[in-house]
């Protein structure tokens, strides 16, 4: 019995005995993200809304010309404006994903550069980076005494889940820090309950490739979320043991919403 990740028409499943696994950020999907109110406000956007950190007066006379705009519509028209903002967050999620993913595949291509090219001692700036590659090479010079792993897989048999982490290093002060990229402007919870996953997975079956092969293993020390949505410097979390507790229970209420629902 083993492990293997297969990515076949873009399944993105992590199996053991040939037998799906729940994927670590599904399972983490069970805790609500502070996104509530940027939805909203994009929705409401269409409809003449600005942030309420703008100029008072023009908040007033945006919303007015708005105003005008929306009485000169009859029902069908009105009907196909709040289609679109109840559309509007999925909308900009999309016209966003692929500079995301551009971004974290950038991130990547540094790290691996770095294991292949250095033994895993972070490399110097290159021509043409992006702002926040250099802001993370920056960190990462600062900050890292060696990379041992990027895009590297994990699972638990135990809670019967598998997921692919970023990176893992060796910090300058001894630690040992595993990393996930992220393409939110910042941190926020769900995110270390995510990568106190791959750590609860890590430390107990080791560091995998995608055909289940072990590479090595590691105790965690710290956790590292990358905001390349916003400055791009990893943010820490050294409680790895109690976001290892607080995924075991996100997996539970995952599984036991499945059961419910079934």
């Amino acid at each position: 019995m083993s492990y293997k990740y297969i990515d076949e028409k873009k399944a993105h499943l992590h199996t053991f005995d040939g037998k799906a696994l729940i994927g670590c950020s599904t399972a983490v999907g069970i805790i609500s993200k502070p996104l509530s109110y940027w939805a909203s406000g994009m929705a409401v956007g269409t409809l003449g809304w600005t942030a309420t950190k703008t100029d008072p007066e023009m908040r007033l006379e945006g919303a007015k010309t708005a105003l005008e705009t929306i009485k000169m519509l009859d029902g069908e028209g009105w009907l196909k404006m709040l289609d679109v903002a109840y559309k509007a967050h999925a909308t900009r999620l999309k016209e966003t994903a692929s500079d995301g993913t551009d971004l974290h595949a950038l991130l990547e291509v540094y790290v691996q550069s770095c294991i292949d090219r250095n033994g895993g001692i972070p490399l110097a700036h290159s021509t043409g980076e992006t702002a926040q590659v250099s802001a993370f090479v920056d960190w990462a010079l600062e900050n890292v005494q060696k990379f041992l792993y990027s895009e590297a897989h994990c699972y638990s048999e135990k809670h019967w889940t598998g997921g692919i982490f970023d990176a893992l290093a060796i910090l300058k002060d001894g630690r040992t820090a595993l990393f996930d990229f992220k393409s939110s402007k910042e941190a926020y919870y769900s995110q270390y309950v995510q990568a106190g996953g791959y750590a609860t997975m890590v430390h107990e079956n080791g560091i995998l490739d995608s055909e289940g092969n072990k590479l090595g293993e590691a105790k965690i020390d710290v956790l590292y979320i990358v905001p390349f949505g916003g400055d791009c410097i990893p943010a820490p979390h050294y409680d790895v043991e109690g976001m290892e507790d607080s995924f075991i229970s996100a997996v539970k209420l995952y599984k036991g919403q499945n059961s419910f629902t079934k």
